[in-house]
């Protein structure tokens, strides 16, 4: 085929989809799933490695095809692992649900088919062992038998951290805070809650005990236990005050406080007769100077009608 000469579909599911196992079969090779997906330890992935790795992929599916025809592949393959991967966690979230399923209380339909059809638990690379419960056993079945490729693409994409978080923090409900761990736990100790502070402290006292770790896992013969992890409040210490208060100045203050004696009943009865006799005398005085101001006046009167 030349390069300007349009390319057919390409017939993934044919032969019973034998180009999508063969692209399965590309991407469990280390260097290419590591590019892809990132490495375990928070390594980034880089965007023109993945662009190589479309185009190595792509010459492997369609060596007769691919030269004069690489970006037009790549792009193709890149689509379609971008498909199967996001076909791939969307059947996980059956198998690690936080918020639904035996979990929790979530009803959201979109996260899993029902609250029946959804598990909290981890599930290793090889798959269902004998320590994995009977439901999340059925589970999987369930999530083989329609989307067959999942087992194959769980195989090396089960540690990696951008497709499963190591551990999930629920929020603070009637059964308390739990931490569930999607991984299996490596040689370094997980120490995410020792090193957390609370926001609220409300939430803790003295002498509370922190909700367990419910850790499930089938990673190995025997599933590792419930590690509980006590997370403790901060106490701030109280911030020296900057105004002092010095002994002279409390006892110059004491001194310019005037205290008030109370008077007897006698010197009562006396002040409000000195009163009365204040206002009384008020009054006449008042009476006096306008008596004499009409006297003024009437005299005024009289002269003029005399002159008049």
């Amino acid at each position: 085929m030349t390069r300007n000469q349009t390319l057919p579909t390409i017939p993934w599911t044919a032969n019973k989809s034998e180009l999508i196992y063969k692209l399965l079969t590309e991407l469990a090779k280390k260097g290419n799933h590591v590019a892809l997906y990132g490495v375990q330890k928070g390594n980034k992935t880089i965007g023109s490695s993945k662009s190589k790795v479309h185009k190595e992929i792509a010459s492997v599916l369609f060596p007769e095809l691919f030269s004069g025809n690489e970006e037009v592949l790549a792009s193709r393959v890149k689509g379609k692992i971008e498909d199967l991967y996001s076909r791939y966690k969307k059947e996980l979230k059956r198998i690690t649900v936080t918020g639904g399923g035996i979990g929790g209380n979530d009803e959201d339909p979109a996260q899993s088919e029902s609250q029946e059809d959804s598990v909290s638990y981890f599930i290793g690379a090889d798959g269902p062992d004998d320590a994995t419960p009977s439901k999340a056993r059925n589970i999987w079945e369930k999530i083989n038998r329609t989307f067959p490729f999942f087992a194959e693409m769980h195989r090396y994409l089960c540690s990696r951290p951008n497709a499963i978080p190591p551990l999930v923090t629920t929020g603070v409900g009637p059964a308390g805070r739990s931490v569930v761990q999607f991984q299996p736990i490596g040689e370094e100790p997980l120490q995410v809650l020792a090193s957390m502070e609370l926001t609220e402290p409300q939430l803790v006292t003295n002498n509370s005990v922190p909700p367990t770790m419910p850790v499930h896992s089938s990673a190995s013969a025997e599933p590792p236990k419930a590690t509980q992890v006590q997370v403790t409040a901060k106490k701030r210490s109280a911030k020296a005050s900057s105004f002092v208060i010095t002994d002279a100045a409390v006892e110059k203050a004491k001194s310019s406080i005037q205290h008030v004696q109370k008077k007897t009943f006698e010197e009562q009865l006396g002040d409000a007769a000195e009163a009365h006799l204040e206002l009384a005398n008020r009054r006449e005085a008042a009476a006096h100077h306008l008596d004499k101001q009409i006297l003024e006046c009437t005299g005024m009167l009289k002269c003029s009608r005399i002159m008049g």
